[in-house]
């Protein structure tokens, strides 16, 4: 009786675990191997139900071993537990499997839409990347996923050696922090992108979950933003230089300093525009990196090929001229080479114009291309024409200061002129006065004189005054001629020696008349002077009549002629009394 029992709950065991074995090829999608184990359950439970029912009717001849049938019972159990735990096991990773699916799909669906670039690395092969890597990156997903595609022919090549070190983090389970990257899109573009990576699992196997930020218009709006603030420190330093500058080289040397350690510039010179036959630009100033490239060379501001680059355009036409790219623009090809050797990508001319003058252009020259946006050449504007104001202010105070000094060198001649006169003055009365009182004495006392001979000796006296009054005219009559604005020097070599000479030998009776002499002091081998022979003679007459005419009788007259710091002194003495101070 026993024996039945545990026959009829293993049969129903078996038959358990045989349609157990079947629920199991849907939940496993392994068909043949589960209706295999099925099928063998199901003939052990066909065997076991056989034995049943000859039990059962008496047709046995064998009576089952019990001991055998309650083990093959327990492996029923067995059997029924280990299928059911397999089928939960299944059923488990089945659903985790639909979870993952889903979530992937999920994953996928907002990969497509976001904005950013999103890519799965799996062993430095790209095995999926979303749509805005396309888009962005400008490859198709059947390039990436090529295993011929190199992940790193889209990094720069100054960002290769980071992005090696970071996926050798990844490969010993590293984490890695966001880090900015330099990429290059399929057409050569360069893009700044935020880059940030993550450890996963994909398809059972590690792998890089990437995501990618184009923040290259947030690093250029940075760029402008530093590129104008740094501007306005320039231009502030630049007026500190013009307000506290009181020279004009001084101003330009320092403009270009500013522009060059303030502004960030490679390179900075100013250059004036002169008016020659070839219309020269000429360097004043320069700042920075120029290594003799100004001697390299030539800029002219007419109209031809020399002076149709940006700094001769920019002063022939009165406006800025900016060269984005030295390398390519074709106005800048007779200076290309010079440049590039010197790191200049790119430059502006600005005309430097104060009054409606054109006074030359201030040049700035940039490392990069593309360096001049439209808010830093209205700064460098604003710049130049600060500094032409400046020049101008400058050399008007200049022309003050000249003017001043000559209006104080001209009241110093007036004042001196004026001296002049008073002892010109004081002179002539003495020379007019002298003439006039022994006239006027020789006259009074001729009045008076009945004797005819005295009387006629007083006369004579008078006539000789009276023509000695008249020489003393005439000679300020010539003196008057010779004022400074009308005499005119040519520059006639003269011998002194021979003037000299010839003047003493005009006064040779006059001196025995007078019962005086002369000695001459001529220096030998006088050097030849540049002066007027008429006026020199006229000087040594007068020079010589005046020593005979208040000389006394019997007296001397010395004359001297030497070198003398570079010129040739004449010097005449008497022995007369002179002229007394007061008179």
């Amino acid at each position: 009786m026993v024996v039945r029992y545990i026959l009829a709950v293993s049969v129903l065991l078996q038959f358990t675990a045989a349609f157990l074995a079947l629920k199991l090829i849907r939940v496993t999608g392994r068909r043949a191997a589960w209706i295999l184990i099925a099928a063998a359950i199901l003939l052990m439970a066909v065997r076991r139900s056989i034995t049943l029912y000859r039990l059962a009717s008496g047709h046995v001849l064998l009576q089952p071993d019990p001991t055998a049938e309650l083990v093959a019972l327990v492996i029923s159990v067995l059997m029924v537990a280990g299928i059911a735990k397999i089928s939960s096991l299944f059923l488990s990773i089945k659903q985790s499997e639909e979870a993952l699916r889903e979530s992937e799909e999920k994953f996928r669906g907002l990969a497509e839409k976001s904005p950013n670039m999103i890519f799965i690395n799996m062993k430095g092969r790209i095995v999926y990347a979303n749509e805005a890597c396309q888009e962005i990156l400008g490859y198709r997903r059947e390039e990436f996923y090529s295993p011929d595609f190199n992940f790193l022919s889209l990094i720069a090549p100054e960002c290769a050696d980071l992005v090696k070190a970071n996926f050798e983090r990844h490969a010993k389970g590293r984490e890695v922090p966001p880090v900015e990257y330099t990429l290059i899109t399929k057409e050569g573009k360069r893009i700044v992108g935020l880059h940030t990576t993550k450890l996963i699992r994909y398809e059972g196997e590690s792998a890089v979950l990437g995501i990618i930020a184009d923040i290259t218009e947030r690093k250029r709006a940075e760029e402008e933003l530093r590129r104008v603030n740094r501007g306005l420190k320039m231009l502030s330093a630049f007026n500190q230089t013009l307000v506290r500058t009181m020279d004009e080289p001084s101003l330009l040397r320092n403009t270009c300093r500013v522009i060059v350690e303030v502004g960030g510039y490679r390179f900075a010179w100013i250059g004036f525009a002169e008016s020659d036959e070839e219309k020269t630009v000429r360097p004043v100033a320069q700042a920075g990196y120029e290594k003799g490239y100004l001697d390299t060379v030539h800029i002219v501001w007419s109209d031809t090929e020399q002076g149709r680059g940006p700094t001769g355009t920019a002063i022939r036409t009165g406006k800025s001229i900016v060269c984005k790219k030295m390398l390519t623009d074709p106005r800048y090809s007779p200076w290309r080479s010079e440049a590039s050797e010197r790191g200049y990508a790119s430059s502006i001319a600005l005309p430097l114009i104060a009054r409606d003058q054109t006074l030359g252009a201030l040049n700035v020259y940039a490392r990069e291309p593309d360096a001049f946006d439209s808010e830093e050449v209205k700064l460098l504007v604003e710049l130049a024409d600060d500094l032409a104001y400046g020049i101008m202010a400058l050399r008007t105070r200049a022309e003050h200061e000249r003017s001043e000094k000559a209006l104080k060198t001209a009241w110093q001649e007036l004042k001196s002129l004026d001296e002049l006169k008073s002892n010109i003055i004081t002179n002539v009365g003495h020379e007019l006065r002298t003439p006039l009182t022994i006239a006027n004495s020789a006259l009074e006392l001729a009045s008076d004189e009945e004797d005819p001979k005295e009387k006629n000796m007083l006369l004579k006296m008078a006539e000789n005054a009276l023509s000695r009054q008249n020489i003393v005219v005439e000679n300020l009559i010539e003196a008057a001629s010779m004022k400074p604005h009308k005499m005119k020097l040519p520059p006639a070599p003269v011998n002194m020696d021979q003037i000299i000479t010839l003047v003493c030998d005009e006064f040779i009776r006059t001196l025995k008349k007078h019962d005086l002499t002369i000695e001459l002091r001529v220096e030998k081998e006088l050097p030849l002077v540049k002066a007027d022979n008429t006026k020199l003679k006229l000087i040594l007459r007068n020079l010589l009549e005046n020593a005979i005419k208040f000389n006394k009788k019997g007296g001397k007259i010395v004359l001297n002629a030497r070198k003398k710091d570079g010129v040739v002194e004449v010097c005449v003495r008497d022995t007369g009394i002179g002229i007394p101070k007061d008179g």
